[in-house]
């Protein structure tokens, strides 16, 4: 290898970094949108396909948010207040917990169900590698 090739590596480094490090945020954070609709409960399935994520790149900062945005997907992650629609009361397909009501699909919501630390860390491991392969 001469100097010029090595010149030329470290010029580009940045660059592959950054590349990387996108195409390895944009995988995990389909990951987590996959994790959320396997984890939402199915009547119909259309809450579970309606999952979306909108990813913000400004200020040098990646952020994901992955939202669903019917009008039900609030109660089904957040529950419902007693005496409040959509759930008044508990029936037969919920069920009172931490003073909500829940749909017993998903007691306690979706996300609370869905990802956990062990994903997170693995979630961090997957990217460092990802760098790493580069270095």
């Amino acid at each position: 290898m001469e100097i010029s090739d090595l010149v030329k590596y470290f010029e580009n480094l940045d660059e592959d970094i950054d590349n990387i490090i996108n195409e390895s945020f944009i995988r995990e954070s389909r990951y987590y949108k996959r994790l959320l609709a396997q984890f939402t409960p199915r009547d119909t399935g259309q809450l579970s396909q309606n999952w979306k994520i909108d990813y913000d790149n400004s200020n040098n900062l990646r952020s994901a948010n992955i939202k669903n945005d019917l009008v039900y997907a609030f109660p089904i992650e957040f529950g419902s207040e007693i005496d409040k629609r959509p759930w008044p009361s508990p029936g037969p397909r919920t069920e009172e917990f931490n003073s909500r009501i829940f749909s017993i699909q998903a007691i306690d919501g979706v996300a609370e169900n869905a990802i956990n630390d062990s994903d997170i860390d693995m979630t961090l491991k997957h990217m460092m590698n990802d760098i790493t392969r580069i270095l």
